[in-house]
């Protein structure tokens, strides 16, 4: 959610803009500033996905909720069962 949620606060204004470019009384070199500043935004897009990835996959939150849990605790094997899971869970769905 959070990957769709960066993607269209990135994407979208340079859409808005090539839809109404026409209507908007802007010498050339505003529009290439305009335009330029859409497209760094478009790259930060790309830039972003990479963390939001890392911090939204499986693998992730399993290594956090493994690294919080007290090792004494049954429920960390809960945690490292639902963790194998999902993971195995992934891996089959990139395999098959």
């Amino acid at each position: 959610m959070a990957v769709l949620f960066a993607f269209i606060v990135c994407v979208a204004p340079a859409h808005v803009f090539y839809v109404t470019i026409p209507n908007w009384p802007m010498s050339l070199q505003d529009q290439y500033d305009v335009l330029v500043s859409l497209l760094l935004l478009r790259y930060a897009n790309h830039a972003v996905n990479v963390f939001l990835y890392s911090l939204t996959g499986a693998h992730f939150r399993c290594e956090d909720a493994a690294a919080t849990a007290n090792e004494q605790s049954p429920a960390l094997v809960r945690v490292r069962f639902t963790c194998n899971m999902l993971l195995f869970a992934e891996r089959s769905v990139l395999v098959g």
